[in-house]
């Protein structure tokens, strides 16, 4: 009878943790992705192909800066079930403000094709890393922008595949990140606020202690990359070793999709420098929508100050 008093907790807690892990293992395959607003414009300039080091080849649309031949060059990073023309709406203003700019579409996504079929999510992989990578090798190899500095500029998994990939590449000397997230720290607060949808015992979820949820958490995440073969990316790990490259961070105050606090531990891993504007009233992806002049200002600001000082 004792040794069953003894084993009875142990039970207990693994069947928790069994039953954490499959509504984590569940949320994270089935959350949608936010709503974006599509307003039918296109980004108009020179078409471009461009290979990957797996040699799949993504379109590209590269845009001359206004009145200038050698500028500093952006690029930019489209959110997931977007495609480069995104860049129309959100980062044209970059052009009339004296940079080039060069949009792609990751793989699966737009016009640029997932030869080995490999089915994007909403969460960063190496693969998107590999996509961003690509294209700024391609950008430093263009007589336009090859002696020139190259910032990142992304919206949601976007952002996070440029943060991912800014410290691999010397040219890039500066990050502008629209919604960007944790995969891990995103996950745990959905799994928080969702879970009792699927399993409703409101005790189990009230008295899970945090530091055993983030364990079981990366568990999940673990199993998960075990068994769909996928190798998703740590954006806190990616930020905190940028050398030095700065970073703005922007989010929307009334943001549904990142929670405020999820916004602020992934600001707290990255090092000095770095800027976080969080904009009132705006949702996902709604900065440059709800407060248009501040965030032509604010973004330019950053990248005239880091793009078009002396180069290394």
């Amino acid at each position: 009878m004792l040794s069953y008093l003894l084993i009875a907790p142990f039970v207990l807690w693994l069947l928790v943790t069994l039953v954490a892990m499959a509504v984590i293992c569940y949320i994270f395959l089935t959350l949608p992705a936010p709503e974006r607003p599509v307003d039918g414009r296109r980004l108009v300039g020179e078409e471009v192909r461009f290979p990957t080091a797996d040699g799949t080849r993504l379109a590209g649309t590269f845009v001359a800066a206004s009145g200038r031949s050698q500028a500093p060059c952006i690029i930019f990073g489209h959110p997931f079930g977007a495609d480069r023309h995104e860049a129309a709406r959100t980062a044209a203003f970059l052009v009339e403000e004296g940079f080039h700019l060069f949009a792609f579409d990751f793989r699966g996504h737009g016009e640029s094709p997932s030869d080995d079929g490999y089915r994007p999510e909403r969460w960063v992989t190496w693969r998107e890393r590999e996509d961003l990578l690509a294209a700024v090798a391609y950008c430093a190899a263009r007589p336009e922008t090859a002696r020139e500095a190259i910032g990142l500029f992304g919206l949601s998994r976007g952002a996070n595949a440029a943060l991912c990939g800014a410290g691999a590449h010397p040219a890039v000397r500066a990050v502008a990140a629209e919604s960007a997230f944790s995969t891990r720290e995103l996950l745990r607060w959905h799994v928080k606020k969702r879970a009792p949808i699927y399993v409703n015992f409101p005790w189990l979820w009230r008295h899970f202690p945090d530091p055993l949820f983030g364990l079981v958490t990366d568990l999940s995440l673990g199993t998960l990359r075990l068994f769909l073969r996928r190798r998703y990316l740590s954006v806190e790990r990616a930020v905190a070793s940028l050398n030095g490259r700065p970073c703005l961070f922007i989010y929307g105050e009334r943001d549904s999709f990142i929670d405020p606090f999820v916004a602020q531990r992934l600001y707290a891993e990255a090092n000095e420098p770095k800027a976080l504007w969080v904009v009132p009233g705006a949702r996902h992806n709604e900065g440059l929508a709800v407060a248009p002049e501040d965030y032509r200002e604010r973004v330019t600001r950053f990248f005239r100050r880091h793009l078009e000082g002396p180069q290394c």
